[in-house]
């Protein structure tokens, strides 16, 4: 090959091996645009995402049930959510022997409108101990509330025909008049338990009783513990299921002026005998009042304890129970816990006519 051929070729070799390098660098600028894009388009999705949710995550925060906002109905310097209080007085209203207690500053809320409220159920009669350990965690998503038992039981629940009265009962319930009456086999059995025995009871008088009447009842036996009051009506959305004044009050609440004036007697922490009549009438009305007066906080216990179709019904049910009580709300029957010698002492003064018996303790420290 000649000297000039050869220059050439070495020549075109070199331009070929530039174009090679030419090419691998524009590829892998180009790579590089692209890839850059790529991040970019993807961090912008991944900020854009992120902003959705979180945007979407308070919208639904502001437009559905927040049981984590502070209460109106209270002194600014407590701690206590309006739920709280809400729930106590419903729990309370409906469910005999159960109280509410809220863990002080425990609920979270989880976005999008969902929230847990950790809380205990204590149940009339047993050992309270404040130890901050929840028995049930409310959740709430999106104006819908579920309960999960932290403990193997089941606590609230709503009990059918748990009062009776020769009124209401109809031909279809006879059979709670055997269930509930009181038999020479049922004194004989009561006669054998010790002295100091306390029978946890729920006692239906012999016919319905104003709250004057009710409250001279629990002062003839100042021995026994009396806990919750059941409110006769006509109203029922379930028949048999009546709700009432509960007297345990375990929780302090610094109401602030507009609310007692607002919702006189809502609370009660004195021993029933030291209210009035009327501060009892007051304390249901005002109960039932407060509940009404919040539409979120009730639909959303409507709907989670029974049937969400008929919420409207539930709610007439309760606005017509109002109405009757403030002609004077009378009593079918009471909660209390009970010595021996009272309970005989009711039974033969014919003061109470059905009972039906939950516990018996051997004396009033029994665990």
């Amino acid at each position: 090959m000649k000297e000039k051929e050869f220059n050439e070729r070495l020549q075109l070799d070199d331009e070929i091996i530039q174009d090679e390098v030419i090419e691998k660098t524009l590829k892998k600028s180009m790579r590089k645009q692209i890839n850059g894009r790529i991040y970019r388009t993807l961090l912008l999705i991944l900020v854009g995402t992120i902003a959705f949710l979180w945007g979407t995550s308070l919208f639904l925060d502001s437009v559905f049930y927040d049981p984590s906002k502070r209460s109106p109905y209270l002194e600014d310097d407590l701690e206590y959510t309006e739920f709280h209080l809400l729930m106590d007085i419903y729990v309370g209203l409906n469910f005999p022997g159960r109280i509410y207690i809220p863990i002080f500053d425990a609920e979270e809320s989880k976005g999008f409108g969902a929230y847990e409220i950790p809380a205990k159920i204590h149940n009339v009669g047993e050992y309270l101990v404040f130890d901050g350990r929840a028995t049930t965690v409310f959740e709430v998503k999106r104006n819908r509330l579920e309960m999960d038992d932290v403990l193997d039981a089941t606590n609230l629940v709503i009990e059918i025909d748990q009062f009776i009265n020769d009124r209401n009962i109809g031909e279809s319930k006879e059979y709670l008049k055997d269930m509930y009456g009181i038999t020479p086999e049922k004194i004989e059995k009561i006669k054998q338990l010790p002295d100091s025995a306390v029978i946890k009871v729920m006692l239906s008088f012999p016919r319905t009783l104003t709250m004057e009447q009710t409250l001279d009842f629990m002062k003839n036996y100042p021995e026994s513990n009396f806990w919750w009051i059941g409110i006769d009506t006509d109203e029922f959305f379930v028949k048999g299921v009546y709700d009432g004044i509960n007297l345990q009050q375990t929780m302090g609440y610094g109401l602030t002026k507009e609310c007692k004036e607002k919702y006189p007697s809502l609370m009660l922490y004195e021993d029933v005998r030291k209210y009035t009549a009327e501060e009892l009438a007051e304390c249901y009305r005002s109960r039932i009042q407060i509940l009404l007066d919040n539409p979120d906080f009730l639909n959303m216990m409507l709907r989670s304890l029974g049937d969400p179709i008929n919420v409207e019904r539930k709610k007439q049910v309760l606005e017509n129970r109002l109405g009757e009580a403030t002609l004077g709300p009378r009593s079918i029957g009471v909660c209390a816990s009970v010595t021996k010698q009272d309970f005989l002492d009711m039974i033969e003064q014919g003061t109470v006519k059905y009972v039906n018996i939950k516990d018996v303790k051997v004396s009033q420290w029994s665990k």
